[in-house]
């Protein structure tokens, strides 16, 4: 899985190989998983590269990519997807591409959000991703989407 430069072209052909319309197929499952395990160690040695190559915290999901796919796999489309602090894969569970969220971890134009938000604060409601919070705030957030 190992680093390279900030956006090598194995980042740039990951961004759609999941086909959501293959949702209930375990190998499509198992695919992206795998594809946010990859998202998360390149996060991950970037993060930690000498000098860092992404500034700031990034609270990695790496060990419970299985929760996000598993979970927005049993989802409605119209369902609103709300994730803690470790939201990257859910994020990409819920439809976002690998290259957007990439993007915003890397604080890059091409992010989510222009790269403004970065890790912690990418949204996007219209596209069922009112973003991810802190534990225990979640809980205040969650009855407006339901509303």
């Amino acid at each position: 899985m190992g680093g390279g430069n900030l956006m090598s072209s194995s980042v740039s052909d990951i961004a759609d190989r999941t086909d959501r319309n293959e949702q209930s197929n375990p190998v499509a499952l198992l695919r992206e998983m795998l594809l946010i395990r990859e998202l998360e160690q390149r996060s991950l040695d970037l993060s930690t590269a000498v000098p860092p190559q992404v500034i700031g915290s990034a609270h990695l999901c790496a060990g419970q990519e299985a929760v996000p796919v598993g979970a927005v796999a049993g989802l409605e489309m119209t369902d609103q997807i709300i994730a803690t602090y470790r939201g990257h894969g859910w994020a990409v569970a819920s439809g976002l591409t690998m290259v957007e969220v990439f993007g915003e971890i890397c604080q890059r134009s091409v992010g989510l959000n222009g790269g403004r938000g970065g890790s912690a604060y990418m949204m996007a409601p219209d596209r069922r991703w009112p973003g991810s919070c802190g534990v225990d705030r979640r809980w205040s957030i969650q009855p407006g989407l339901h509303a």
